[in-house]
Order: structure tokens, then sequence, then C-alpha cells
């Protein structure tokens, strides 16, 4: 995960909505071959896994030369009971990537 995390207590039959919008570019001729996801794991050093089976992330982002975008990913799901941190997570195939800015990460959980 990289960005803002948001550590969250979830108990039983609650609904976490997780949002998340991060600023991603290049400084050089262009960059492809982003991908974006949700991520989550219990406490602060378990292993990191995707929101819905990774069915709600973004593959293949590319931009042109010198630009950065906003890309945005939302999703919801109901957790087993426990204390999770969410955020942002993601691989960048192609090392261009090297004009990323700001990531703004919303975490509700509903009952």
């Amino acid at each position: 995960m990289f960005g803002p995390v948001a550590t969250v207590r979830i108990d039983a039959q609650q609904t976490v909505v997780v949002h998340a919008t991060g600023a991603f570019g290049t400084n050089t001729g262009g960059a492809n071959s982003l991908k974006l996801d949700l991520c989550y794991r219990v406490g602060a050093t378990g292993p990191v896994s995707r929101f819905n089976g990774g069915q709600a992330f973004l593959d293949g982002l590319s931009v042109g030369g010198f630009t950065r975008l906003p890309f945005s990913l939302s999703t919801a799901e109901e957790l087993p009971p426990e204390t999770y941190q969410i955020g942002m997570c993601g691989v960048a195939v192609n090392a261009n990537w090297n004009h990323n800015d700001w990531i703004r990460l919303t975490v509700q959980v509903f009952r």
C-alpha cells in the first residue's frame, strides 16, 4: 500500500465503504502499465489483500509525456470483525511513473 492508510475497527455485520483518488504521472515522455486497487490488511503487519477479490482495480493506466492525472477507485465490502489498515495499493511496471503527488482516502463503516 502507498499513500495514507486508515485504521478502522469493523464489527459483525458492518460494511466498509472506501474511496481513494490519487494523482499519478510522469515528467518524462510518457508512462504506461500502472495498476491501482484498494487494499486492506489485518493490523499493521498482516498480508495485503484486495477488496472484492480484486474485481474493482484499474489496470493498464497510461499518461502522455509530462502529464499528471487523478485516478479514482471506490468499493464496498463486508469484512470479518477485526481491526484493519485500508488504503490504495498498486504496481507500476513502468519506471516512468515518477511525477506522483497526492492521494485522498475516505473510509466509512456502516451497520
